[in-house]
């Protein structure tokens, strides 16, 4: 008996189309078990999320919390995750809201790296006398020890920057104070010599004078010593500022040729009077490069450091500090020193050209400006938003003004 062709194929059919039904229910039974994985590892992440704010609520005095709805949390995070009916999930899922609300603005990422931070504090002031809890550099083993040496390497940052600046800052203005005084004892030493130079000249002119000419010679001879020395004084205070020598060595070169010998010359007016024009020239411009653009970039980066300092101390305190994005701190205090200069620039081009060794508006005002950048972008932005309001209300009305005019 020969088989059919027609029956043997369609059994061939009927075998694989099992087979595939077969696989089929497989992938999802499988597919059912990587659901109902998934479902209870995140009813079990949301236990302990919701322990750990409930925990953190009843430390904290502030919070109220009811009996009923401690009850109710209790009772459902007692139970295991694989035994949870839908009520006890409405009832977490509840939970995890309303515990959200109560700990704001601490979070439960912040609550845990607070919780790390304290016990890292804690076990290292005791075993290591708080040095290694600055060793952020040591490998993680967790996500949590990732974040919590991220916040421990933002507090290191903010430290070093705040401490470098403020160092920066109190040598800069200590030698644009030192410069300042300088250049205005050289200027009334100068005013001295002059007059008296000049009185001298007429006594020489003036026959009925010759007897106070000795007297004056000798006035003038202290006045040239007086004079010289001060020059040689600023000299000495320009060489001092090494931040600001020049790479090819123009000034240099020109201090060799003209004032090499300041004191030895002090009896020719006419090296005294090059060597002057020299220095002061070169000492008002390095002191306004100080004063107008270097010292307002320090108070600014100061005044956003002092910013983020404040910031991260009030949410350490109330443990909703989390790692900051990399190089927003860096942008921050980027934007704090660019602040500042634009605050030098506005305030030394609306003050009068006297030099002065402390100047208080600018000081305080870079400093504000750094401090809330928010506040001094916001305002820029309302002014921006001004300016197009009114561009915009122009060309609307340009319509209308060439309808009048062509009529």
């Amino acid at each position: 008996m020969t088989n059919n062709p027609i029956n043997s194929s369609y059994e061939k059919i009927i075998e694989v189309a099992t087979e595939i039904l077969d696989n089929s229910s497989d992938d999802n039974e499988s597919d059912d078990k990587i659901v109902n994985y998934n479902r209870l590892s995140i009813i079990q992440s949301t236990k302990n999320t919701v322990d750990r704010m409930m925990r953190y609520a009843l430390k904290n005095t502030d919070i109220n919390l009811d009996n009923e709805f401690l009850t109710n949390t209790v009772s459902v995070l007692r139970k295991q995750s694989k035994d949870f009916a839908v009520e006890d999930e409405v009832i977490l899922w509840s939970s995890y809201q309303r515990f959200s609300i109560l700990v704001k603005p601490a979070t439960d990422d912040s609550i845990l790296i607070a919780e790390s931070l304290n016990l890292n504090v804690c076990h290292d002031s005791i075993k290591y006398s708080g040095l290694n809890f600055f060793k952020f550099w040591k490998n993680p083993k967790s996500n949590i020890e990732k974040s919590v040496n991220k916040c421990i390497l933002d507090l290191c940052f903010i430290i070093i920057t705040l401490i470098f600046s403020i160092t920066f800052y109190v040598v800069i203005q200590a030698g644009c104070g030192s410069l300042s005084r300088t250049l205005n004892f050289s200027g009334i030493v100068y005013k001295e010599w002059n007059t008296e130079n000049n009185f001298s000249n007429e006594l020489k002119n003036s026959v009925n004078n010759i007897s106070n000419t000795t007297n004056r010679n000798d006035k003038l001879l202290v006045l040239d010593y007086r004079y010289a020395a001060s020059l040689q004084i600023l000299a000495n205070e320009i060489n001092r500022i090494i931040i600001f020598r020049d790479p090819d060595g123009a000034y240099q070169a020109m201090m060799q040729e003209y004032c090499q010998d300041i004191m030895k010359n002090a009896h020719n007016p006419i090296y005294l009077q090059t060597c002057n024009i020299i220095l002061k020239t070169h000492g008002e411009l390095l002191h306004s490069i100080i004063s107008q653009y270097l010292l307002p970039l320090i108070l600014g980066i100061i005044g956003s450091t002092a910013y983020i300092s404040r910031n991260i101390l009030e949410q350490l305190q109330t443990n909703s500090y989390l790692p900051t994005v990399q190089g927003k701190m860096a942008v921050r205090i980027f934007l704090g020193g660019l602040l500042g200069v634009i605050t030098g620039i506005f305030i030394s081009s609306n003050t009068s050209t006297e030099l002065k060794e402390f100047n208080l508006n600018l000081v305080m005002l870079s400093l504000i400006m750094g401090y809330s950048v928010d506040v001094a972008f916001s305002l820029f932005d309302q002014v921006v938003a001004r300016m197009k309001e009114w561009t915009d209300s122009l060309k609307s009305k340009q319509p209308e003004i060439q309808k009048k005019t062509n009529v």
